[in-house]
Parts: structure tokens; sequence; C-alpha cells
């Protein structure tokens, strides 16, 4: 079994992304047009689009036409961005519809990781996704603070510092 992944939209994952080595053998959900783009174009991994009205800001779709898929799809593997990540406040997004949906995405995974800069550690944005225990690991960059980083691993997160 190849293995299938989630990568949602957003400027971390879509970093991600673009490590993927070209040998690369798996299947990919996404919403975003940039990494299908260049996982078709370059990899050899599959590529399954959720579709929906176009969002020009991340040239990503607002998964408004990819219910009945929400509903039937599960991944391996699921990595999402959050707006803020905070062990009281839990993972936030700018709004309520993207909560429901990175929630539903999660819900859909056996494990999931989220990839955060670190200016997005011990925030709080608009709507609750979920709380913290929801992440298996969390990877971020060294800007984050140490005690905010202790908090997230006394939640049972896995705490990735990448170089």
């Amino acid at each position: 079994d190849r293995g299938s992944i989630f990568l949602a939209d957003g400027t971390t994952v879509h970093a991600l992304a673009m490590r993927i080595d070209p040998s690369a053998r798996f299947h990919v959900v996404t919403n975003s047009l940039k990494v299908a783009s260049r996982l078709v174009a370059e990899t050899g991994v599959s590529v399954e689009l959720l579709g929906g009205r176009v969002r020009p800001e991340l040239l990503a779709t607002d998964f408004s036409l990819a219910a009945d898929a929400l509903e039937v799809l599960y991944w391996d593997i699921a990595f999402v961005g959050a707006a803020g990540l905070d062990p009281e406040s839990g993972i936030t997004e700018r709004d309520a519809t993207e909560a429901a949906r990175q929630r539903k995405i999660m819900d859909r995974a056996t494990r999931v990781i989220a990839l955060c800069d670190s200016s997005k550690i011990g925030r709080c944005s608009h709507a609750r996704v979920g709380p913290v225990s929801l992440l298996d690991t969390v990877v971020t960059d060294g800007g984050a603070s140490p005690e905010d980083l202790d908090a997230l691993r006394n939640c049972g997160v896995h705490v990735l510092v990448a170089d």
C-alpha cells in the first residue's frame, strides 16, 4: 500500500509539498492548486483535488463542492496548518467555516501533523477547531518559546523544531 496523505492549503504545508522527492509514490488529497500542480508535474504522486470555489489569495478551493468527498475519504496522515495553536485555546482558524473544514479533515486522518511557524504558537485566532490533543505532532521553527513548546508537550503532542 502506497499510503495516502492530505495536504492542506497554506504556505507552510506548501513548503513541505515542494520538498517531496520526484521519485515518491503515494496518494495525495489536497485543495491546493499549487500543491496539486507541482506534484502532478514533478513527481510520481497521484493527486486528488477537492473542489469548490477558488480562493485567489491562496490558490486553493474552499471545499464548497467537496462535502460528499469529505464524508467518504480517509487518509493516513493529514498535514495541516493553523492560524493559532495554544494549549488552552486549542487549534484555531481565521473563521468558523475554515475551522469546521479543518476539523473534518483532521477527523478523517489516522495521524495529524500541524506545520506551523513560530508566530502561530501560543496564539489564539477567531474560531476554534478543537483541542491541541487532536494533533499527534507539531513541527515548527526555532522562534517559539520553550514554555509554549513545553505546554504543547504537556498536552501529549510530539513537538519537532526544524532547523
